[in-house]
């Protein structure tokens, strides 16, 4: 992307500025690519394939022959209808020249790994329903400890943290 209109008091300078990527999370993403949230069946920004739920979680199942990865190309032509948002105009990002818009986006390993991963874990530790092995359950004598430290803790702990996890 050239940028032509950089002003110096007396002469005008040309600079190129090269985009290499775009990072934001899940939730931003979709608002800014305007397509259906991360939660959708044909939410994946890097391929087309059709999310299936298994054991409570939504999951793209690794592409074959038959799947095709999402390309630019195909992103703004909206081949695939059910990726986009209905009766919206498609992202001005589009419009960046030189700019690959499906790859310039990073995945969100928060919302891809870390958040998942740790409420499966605190689930898995603390919840006797999570029917998880009980060699890696914390006791209640533990987690009253931990609560307490917690307690103790909240004035300087961000406000979302443990509700959402039903605690």
């Amino acid at each position: 992307m050239n940028i032509s209109s950089v002003a110096n008091k007396k002469k005008r300078i040309a600079k190129q500025v090269v985009l290499d990527a775009i990072v934001c999370d899940a939730l931003a993403k979709s608002f800014i690519f305007k397509i259906k949230g991360h939660s959708g069946f044909f939410s994946c920004t890097r391929c087309e394939a059709q999310g299936v739920y298994k054991c409570n979680r939504l999951c793209f199942p690794a592409i074959d022959e038959k799947e095709e990865n999402r390309t630019h190309e195909s992103f703004i032509s909206k081949m695939q209808e059910k990726h986009h948002l209905a009766n919206t105009e498609m992202s001005i990002l589009i419009n960046l020249p030189n700019v690959n818009i499906i790859n310039v986006f990073c995945l969100d390993y928060m919302h891809l790994c870390c958040l998942g991963v740790t409420k499966k874990l605190l689930k898995l530790w603390l919840f006797l329903k999570s029917k998880g092995p009980k060699n890696v359950r914390i006791t209640s004598i533990k987690l009253n400890e931990i609560n307490l430290k917690y307690s103790k803790s909240k004035h300087v702990l961000p406000l979302i943290s443990l509700g959402n996890l039903g605690v």
